[in-house]
Order: C-alpha cells, then structure tokens, then sequence
C-alpha cells in the first residue's frame, strides 16, 4: 500500500471539503539566507496537505528548539508538520508518509530534521521545558519525547515513489 493510499485510508485524519486535512496545519521554517523560490515551493507543497499553512520567519539568533516552539505556538492542530525552506528539497511522497505513519510525539526521516510532523499536545511542554532547562537543541527534545524515525525499507519505498 503507498504513503498516499495509507494517508487517505487512515481513520485518524480528519479531511476538510478540499482534500486537505483539518487536524495538521503546516509550516515552513524559514532562516534568514533562505530562497524565496525554496519558501514557495515548501509551502506550495504545505498547501496540498494541510488546510491552514504558515511560513514562520526564525531570527539569526534564535535556536532549532525556539523556532519550534513558536511554530507550534501557531496553532492548534492536533498535528504540526514542519518542513525547512533552507534544506534540499522534501518530495510529496514523504510529507504524506509523515502524515499517514503512525502517530508518535516526533516522526522524521532518519538522519534529517529538515521534515518532521510533531504532535503539538506532547512536544510543546516538553520543548518548554527543555529550553527552560537551558537546552536549545532538537536532540535534547527527541531524549524528552517518543519519536518514531523513517528509515531502512520504508524510506526507501518512499524515495523511490518519489
């Protein structure tokens, strides 16, 4: 069965009239440097997905785990799905395999935190604390939280879908 298959036949998603989910907002994470085309693309990519999509904007002095927070912060979907605008890019194929696996506080590829799909109600306190604690990054939070990485045969599916 394909991610795509796996996405539309889930029980746990909620889609909207347009074929785009309700329970999973999108953002695009932003670094100062990044390619406009680069954004563009991410969220374009956000937009098929996610009903409510937004590009968060980091400061050059703001840390991975900072961004985070304030990117969870904007909204309130069960499911946040976070995609870097600076990193190669992301294929559809492994956005609605984050979307479609099943849920865990974290899941990414392995090896890359470039995309990752986090459930909000778990890591948000849980990246509070870690940055209250003086831990600004995303491996302090991944120690804190069960996380679930893509990896082996699955990404390789997925990859070759792609």
């Amino acid at each position: 069965m394909s991610s795509v298959d796996r996405l539309l036949g889930s029980e746990d998603v909620q889609e909207t009239g347009a074929g785009r989910l309700s329970n999973v907002a999108g953002v695009v994470s932003v670094d100062p440097g990044d390619e406009v085309a680069s954004v563009t693309a991410r969220r374009a990519l956000l937009e098929r997905v996610c009903e409510d999509v937004s590009v968060q904007r980091s400061r050059a002095e703001d840390s991975a785990l900072e961004t985070l927070v304030t990117s969870l912060e904007i909204f309130q979907a069960e499911r946040v799905l976070v995609l870097k605008a600076g990193a190669p890019p992301t294929s559809a194929e492994l956005v609605f395999a984050l979307v479609a696996w099943p849920e865990c506080a974290i899941v990414h590829p392995a090896e890359s935190w470039a995309c990752a799909i986090y459930l909000r109600d778990s890591v948000l306190p849980a990246a509070r604390a870690c940055l209250e604690a003086g831990e600004t990054d995303i491996a302090a939070l991944a120690a804190a939280v069960d996380v679930s990485e893509l990896g082996g045969a699955d990404l390789a599916a997925i990859s070759e879908a792609g």
